[in-house]
C-alpha cells in the first residue's frame, strides 16, 4: 500500500496547479501478453529468489465513467476489487468523489463541508483516505471516509504559514509523511496520522539536506539525500538505524528513492548515460534510469524487453512479494507516459496503452492488488477523455 507521489490530474485541475502535463503518443516496449524474461547480467544472479522472475500484462479493460463526466481518474484499489478515484469534467463542472465495487457499479463519495475530495488510497477495512480541493488557497485538509460514508476529519498541527501536504500514501497503519514546506531553509518531515500522532523525523547529517518521498508499514521512510557537492544517494530513515544510504549502481552520481515495501526493498532511479539504442540523446547526456535496491547491496538497474530511454520514473504502489507500479515518461519522438509494472529482481515491464481499437496518449498506473490486477488510467488520443481501467498482471 504505500505510494510515492500523487496521481496524475485532468485537465478541470489547471487552475490550481495540478495537472501532469499530457503528451503525444507513441507505444514501445513489450506486447501485451509477451512475458519479460529476466535480465542475464551479473545483477541478476545475486537477485532475491523470492521475487517474481517473469511478469506479463493483459489488455487494458475499461472501468465506467460515471455520470455526465469525461474524466475519470483511479487512485487505488484493494484486495477485494474495489477502486476509488474522482470524476471530472462533469456536467455540473465539479469533481465528485467515485468508488467502484468489483461488480463493475459505482456510487459517489460524500463532499465535505461542501468541497469536493480527491481520494489517495483505501485503507484495510474498506475506509478512503483523501484530500479536499483546495479553495481560494486555503490549507489541505484531509480526510478519512468510511464504509458507511462517515467522515473523520485528521487534525493538521497548527502553522502560521499554511504549507503542509502529505508525502504519497499512508501505510497500513493509517501513517503519513507530512511534509511543512514553511520551515525556514528547507523542508521539515513528520511521520503523522491525524489522530493524535505527530513523531519528528530528525534533520539529515551536516551539509545534505533530505527529500522524503514514502514510507512502508514499519514505519521506514525512503527518500534522497543530496549533498553540497552537488551529489546525491537513496536513503531510507528508521527510528532504529538513522538515515542510511543505499549503494549506487556503479557510475551513478545520483540516485532517487521513490519506494519502499514492508520488506524494506527500495524502488528509485539512477543518473546514468542512457541504455544503447536510445534516441534522441545528445553525446554525454545522462537520464534518469529505474533501479531498485533489493537488499542492502548495490543497487541494480531494471530491464525491459527493449532499450529504456527514460526521462523519469514514478513509483505510485509497491506489492509486498516485490512488484511496483506507476508511470514511465519516455524521451522518444514525441514524449509521452506509460503505466509499468517492475520487479526488484531487475524486470521493468511496460503496460499496453490501447482501449479496443483506439491507442491512447499516454496511460498512467496508479496502484496493484494481491489479486493480480492494476489499475491505471487510460487517456484518449485528443487528450479529451480520461478512462479508468484495469490490467491483469502476471507473474512467476
Amino acid at each position: 500500500m504505500p505510494r510515492q507521489s500523487s496521481n496524475p490530474r485532468t485537465p478541470a485541475q489547471l487552475t490550481v496547479g495540478a495537472l501532469v502535463l499530457l503528451f503525444a503518443t507513441q507505444l514501445v516496449g513489450c506486447s501485451a501478453d509477451e512475458p519479460v524474461a529476466p535480465p542475464t547480467t551479473d545483477a541478476t544472479a545475486t537477485a532475491d529468489l523470492a521475487v517474481p522472475r517473469s511478469i506479463s500484462i493483459g489488455a487494458p479493460q475499461a472501468l465506467p465513467v460515471p455520470g455526465n463526466c469525461l474524466w475519470a481518474v483511479p487512485a487505488d484499489i484493494d484486495d477485494r476489487n474495489t477502486v476509488v478515484g474522482w470524476a471530472d469534467l462533469c456536467e455540473d463542472g465539479r469533481a465528485h468523489a467515485v468508488r467502484w465495487e468489483a461488480s463493475g457499479s459505482w456510487s459517489w463519495l460524500p463532499e465535505v463541508d461542501g468541497a469536493s475530495v480527491l481520494p489517495i488510497a483505501l485503507g484495510r477495512r474498506g475506509e478512503v483516505y483523501a484530500e479536499t480541493r483546495v479553495i481560494a488557497g486555503a490549507q489541505q485538509q484531509y480526510v478519512i471516509i468510511d464504509a458507511r460514508g462517515g467522515v473523520t476529519r485528521l487534525a493538521l498541527p497548527p502553522t502560521s504559514a499554511w504549507q503542509y501536504v502529505t508525502v504519497g500514501r499512508p501505510n497500513r497503519a493509517g501513517t503519513f509523511v507530512l511534509a511543512d514546506r514553511a520551515v525556514y531553509g528547507g523542508t521539515q518531515f513528520y511521520l503523522w496520522n491525524g489522530r493524535g500522532r505527530r513523531e519528528l523525523i530528525p534533520p539529515p547529517p551536516a551539509g545534505t539536506s533530505f527529500e522524503a518521498t514514502g514510507l512502508n508499514d514499519h514505519d521506514v521512510v525512503v527518500g534522497t539525500l543530496t549533498h553540497e557537492t552537488g551529489t546525491g544517494e537513496a536513503v531510507t530513515w528508521s527510528r532504529r538505524d538513522g538515515y542510511r544510504p543505499l549503494p549506487p549502481v556503479g557510475g551513478a552520481t545520483y540516485a532517487w528513492g521513490l519506494a519502499i515495501d514492508a520488506r524494506d526493498r527500495v524502488y528509485g532511479q539512477s543518473l546514468l548515460p542512457p541504455e544503447p539504442g536510445c534516441p534522441f540523446s545528445d553525446p554525454g547526456a545522462l537520464t534518469r534510469r529505474p533501479t531498485a535496491w533489493p537488499g542492502r547491496d548495490a543497487g541494480r538497474l531494471l530491464q525491459a524487453a527493449g532499450p529504456l530511454c527514460v526521462a523519469s520514473v514514478t513509483y505510485r504502489d509497491t506489492r509486498d512479494d516485490g512488484i511496483a507500479v506507476g508511470d514511465f515518461y519516455e524521451r522518444s519522438a514525441e514524449e509521452h507516459n506509460r503505466a509499468f509494472v517492475a520487479s526488484a529482481g531487475g524486470l521493468f515491464a511496460l503496460a499496453p496503452c490501447e482501449l479496443g481499437d483506439e491507442t491512447g496518449s499516454e496511460c498512467h498506473g496508479s496502484g496493484i492488488n494481491r489479486g493480480g490486477l492494476m489499475v491505471g488510467l487510460f487517456i484518449s488520443a485528443d487528450h479529451s477523455r480520461g478512462t479508468p481501467v484495469l490490467w491483469t498482471v502476471g507473474t512467476r
